[in-house]
């Protein structure tokens, strides 16, 4: 199903789309009042962005081998997928293509179920508002 850049639409009843439904819910109440631009789940199994509440161009991309694999985002993705539960994984600012090149950093900690990581949880933010010592407090 092709989707338009900085919309979703699930119009099936897939459990992708029930959960999509479920994260849109909170999710973008969450992340305009903590001044995050994005945030993404990856998946392990395929090393892919498999939801991007901005759904930028990054969104549905390789971070093995595609387009942003070696980005900022490609890079937290690899270093936060091998930690353990309750670490974080962060960039320094830099420029990002899918954010208008706007400077951007990445925050991301494993997704596990049974000490098994499944997943990357991705927040993306620039500056000011995650510049400040108060977002490390975020609590989801």
């Amino acid at each position: 199903m092709p989707y338009n850049l900085g919309t979703a639409s699930m119009e099936d009843n897939s459990s992708y789309a029930v959960l999509h439904q479920q994260l849109d819910a909170f999710l973008p109440a969450f992340a305009k009042r903590n001044g995050y631009r994005d945030i993404l789940l990856v998946s392990t199994r395929n090393n892919q962005v498999v939801y991007s509440l901005a759904n930028n161009t990054d969104f549905a991309s390789s971070l093995e081998n595609g387009p942003f694999a070696q980005t900022g985002l490609g890079t937290v993705y690899r270093d936060a997928s091998a930690l353990p539960a309750s670490k974080v994984a962060w960039t320094d600012l830099s420029l990002y293509q899918p954010n208008f090149n706007e400077p951007s950093l990445f925050v991301a900690a494993p997704v596990m179920q049974q000490g098994d990581t499944f997943g990357v949880i991705v927040f993306c933010g620039g500056s000011p508002p995650m510049s400040s010592p108060s977002w490390m407090t975020t609590q989801v």
